[in-house]
């Protein structure tokens, strides 16, 4: 019953705040409570991973052809913790950092319901629960997206709903001619179908529409457009919230998927993957350098980054698979972070009218040291986790000589730094306009509105994001456990299937 629990306490805890919404001292206790709890469950599942065991539970006692099936190993192992520590970080952070009419309006509990789906996703070993799953995170998301009612959040939700709402048609299309040719929905049952009797068109066909919907979710080029249309319009928080989990469910549904079912003979899928992640780094970061406000530059900081990890899978060696899911679980704190330093920087808080000048206030050093090492660490500088990442992913790249790839992702580190170098004067300059040319506002020296609810979070994931590139030895001992996994496809097959 352990690979329950990642769904079954965010489930309990959402169905609870929803009793409690009224009550929001106490809902806000209960959703962080909830959230270590989650926390807790997912080191539990990933210490059973940790060897490189993969450990199943079949609900039901159901064949495993019709059943549902929940599987754990070392990928969605790495995944669950890091997604636990995301979700606790926005439920502390959230107390006050979310006005009382949204938390009224049950913000709480749809953030524990995404957290649901994003479990779920990870999680199940069924290809039709994970398109479940995909709609239970985009209806809560779709919630919390136009949570308040502003024009803008109406607006950027509507393109948000309309091109996922294309994405999941897309994936049910594909499940459904998959079981039609199959007879099953399970993984593992069709990796082996696929490898033994299915006309292999059919594959190519059903693998082309699986690429367009996790294409969508994980905002690969061509189709990652409604990303910074919709991501700068909500809450920080709730952008933060998106940052860290969505697109990397797309990345991580992309994995597993294709190494189970495709791994082997669609040479030509694998070079379209790698040409979309070579676009979507180079346009990310285009588009990161071209924008002036801290949100939107953020918003093509995560399309650029997205393609390292698809063009480490793409790369189809255990070492490019190895940096591939390093650089996943890098990449979910360190946005996660940055977004929520961009809050405090804009002053979102709501509670305080003096929240603009949080950037200049005696705590100032404290979110400037934040956003300069969560900044290190997107860049891919020493010695941070993204240099970790980066370097296993370059590495890989020139292993099987593909040198315009290796080139691409050191240029877009360039331009990343670029980007957060000029975000952070674009910062000082205007906090400086503010006072008279020769000193800052007088006003900044008073107390901070950012709090140490705020605050901690920050520098949780901070330490957190940086302490993987500082111990990184145990970490990539997991990427490489995941990339032995998912590159021998058949440990996950006998496992499921008990053979």
């Amino acid at each position: 019953m352990l690979l329950a629990l990642p769904i079954v306490i965010p489930l309990a805890t959402a169905a609870l705040l929803v009793l409690l919404r009224r009550y929001t001292r106490a809902a806000a206790l209960l959703h962080v409570v909830g959230s270590i709890a989650l926390v807790a469950a997912c080191c539990a599942v990933l210490a059973r991973t940790w060897d490189g065991s993969i450990h199943v539970l079949r609900v039901g006692d159901w064949p495993t052809s019709v059943g549902i099936v929940l599987v754990s190993d070392a990928l969605s192992g790495g995944m669950l913790v890091v997604t636990s520590l995301v979700a606790l970080a926005v439920s502390i952070s959230a107390s006050r950092g979310i006005d009382i009419q949204r938390r009224r309006f049950g913000f709480a509990s749809y953030c524990q319901l995404m957290v649901v789906g994003v479990c779920g996703a990870l999680l199940t070993g069924d290809l039709f629960n994970l398109y479940v799953w995909f709609e239970v995170m985009l209806v809560s998301s779709f919630v919390l997206l136009v949570l308040g009612g502003e024009r803008r959040q109406l607006e950027g939700a509507i393109t948000y709903v309309a091109i996922n709402l294309i994405a999941s048609v897309t994936l049910l299309v594909a499940i459904g001619i998959l079981y039609g040719a199959a007879g099953t929905v399970n993984l593992a049952d069709l990796a082996t179908r696929v490898r033994h009797g299915m006309d292999h068109s059919v594959a190519h066909v059903v693998g082309v529409l699986f690429l367009v919907a996790f294409g969508i979710k994980a905002a690969l080029f061509p189709l990652f457009f409604w990303l910074p249309a919709s991501y700068h319009t909500p809450p920080s928080l709730v952008a933060a919230l998106f940052a860290g989990l969505l697109t990397k469910v797309g990345v991580y549904a992309l994995l597993r998927v294709f190494s189970l079912l495709f791994w082997s003979g669609f040479d030509t899928t694998y070079d379209v993957i790698l040409i979309a992640s070579v676009l979507t780094m180079l346009t990310g970061a285009l588009g990161a350098v071209g924008q002036r406000d801290l949100r939107p530059k953020l918003c093509y900081l995560l399309i650029a980054h997205v393609g390292y990890m698809t063009m480490g899978f793409a790369l189809r060696t255990e070492s490019g698979v190895a940096g591939a899911a390093f650089y996943i679980w890098h990449h979910m704190l360190v946005m996660t972070g940055l977004f929520m330093v961009s809050g405090i920087v804009v002053g979102e808080n709501p509670q305080v009218a003096e929240a603009r000048n949080a950037w200049l206030s005696p705590r100032k050093w404290m979110v400037g040291g934040a956003f300069l090492l969560l900044a290190m660490s997107l860049a891919g500088l020493p010695p941070s986790s993204g240099f970790v990442g980066k370097l296993a992913l370059v590495r890989a790249a020139l292993e099987v000589e593909r040198y315009g790839v290796a080139a691409v992702a050191l240029f877009v580190e360039l331009l990343t730094l670029y980007a957060l170098v000029r975000a952070w004067y674009d910062i000082l300059q205007r906090e400086r306009r503010k006072g008279s040319p020769d000193r800052p506002n007088l006003r900044c020296l008073r107390e901070p509105a950012f709090t140490w609810v705020e605050l901690g979070p920050v520098l949780g994931l901070t330490i957190a994001s940086f302490g993987m590139g500082l111990v990184a030895a145990p970490v990539f001992q997991l990427a490489e456990r995941t990339a032995v996994q998912l590159s021998t496809p058949s440990r996950y097959i006998g496992a499921v299937l008990g053979e």
